[in-house]
């Protein structure tokens, strides 16, 4: 039996311009102003440090571990969830200002779906690995 994973598309969001990075126009955005993460330009995931932006976030400078609860959660098999239980720092670049880090995607194959929470927003979206 096969799986057709749903993969998240893009809902478009623009991050605000209280975001200062001159890179925001090199991703497509997913999310909303409380809470979005960055896919490629075309639209696809890529596997990375689960990073979120997020309006409420004040720098590390205020908030050095920010409380951003993730689940990662295999939804083409039975698999127990993964979860970086509420620990995430902080990070900043030159290019990309204050960002959260809260983990490290699953890098196994299958279709994951990602739920993250910080501050009451929430977000939600998932990728797919092919296997060999």
């Amino acid at each position: 039996m096969s799986f057709d994973c749903p993969v998240t598309t893009p809902n478009g969001f623009v991050p605000p311009d209280t975001i200062t990075s001159p890179r925001l126009d090199e991703f497509t955005w997913h999310g909303s102003e409380r809470l979005f993460t960055p896919f490629n330009a075309d639209g696809s995931y890529f596997l990375r440090k689960t990073v979120f932006w997020s309006s409420d976030f004040p720098g590390g400078g205020v908030e050095e571990r920010p409380a951003v609860d993730i689940t990662w959660r295999r939804i083409d098999i039975d698999a127990d969830p993964i979860t970086n239980d509420g620990d995430a720092t902080n990070a900043s670049t030159a290019e990309d200002g204050w960002f959260m880090i809260a983990g490290i995607d699953p890098d196994e194959p299958g279709c994951w779906q990602v739920d993250a929470e910080y501050k009451g927003a929430e977000l939600s979206y998932v990728y797919e690995i092919e296997g060999a």
